[in-house]
């Protein structure tokens, strides 16, 4: 289950079949999936390769190069982010993005023993892009931490995960 969670190839697929709230995201290898992904899509989306380190192989003149991702606020702009990005390799992820604050995500980490007992766990307030630090709870109340607990505790369980893991989740 780890090998199939370490990409973001199935990862989406199974959060999805194992009800864990995901946005919609798709994998595309050509123009036209794109495309057809856009047609339907609520913008922003972003635009995304397998792996983050994929684009550090670019040269260093390219406008992606050591970009994790792009962010598109259009059909339009997510076709021209494409075609850049493509040059490189055609397969990319495509997602839309979940709107609010960053104040808004969370983080959950836990710690599965191979019996599926739960060995250790936290859910905290995330602030800021790319680092995490411990705020109070969003909202007055302990409930979008708890509820993402539970949502992430249940799904790890129903897929029998083992091994450490982590969320970052848009309460």
């Amino acid at each position: 289950m780890q090998a199939l969670l370490a990409t973001k190839r199935r990862q989406y697929d199974i959060a999805n079949a194992h009800g864990l709230p995901v946005p919609r995201t798709r994998v595309v290898n050509s123009v036209e999936e794109l495309v057809a992904f856009g047609s339907t899509a609520h913008f922003p989306c972003i635009l995304k390769p397998f792996h983050f380190r994929e684009w550090q192989r670019l040269p260093s003149k390219h406008p992606l190069y050591h970009a994790k991702l792009v962010l598109a606020d259009s059909p339009d702009e997510l076709l021209t982010k494409y075609r850049m990005a493509s040059a490189i390799s055609p397969e990319l992820v495509v997602q839309e993005v979940i709107q609010g604050p960053d104040t808004a995500k969370l983080v959950y980490l836990s710690c599965y023993a191979r019996d599926g007992r739960r060995i250790g766990n936290v859910c905290f307030a995330s602030c800021g892009r790319r680092r995490s630090t411990m705020v109070p709870p969003v909202s007055s109340s302990l409930y979008p931490i708890q509820e993402t607990d539970r949502a992430c505790d249940r799904f790890l369980r129903s897929i029998a995960y083992a091994g450490i893991c982590e969320f970052g989740i848009k309460a």
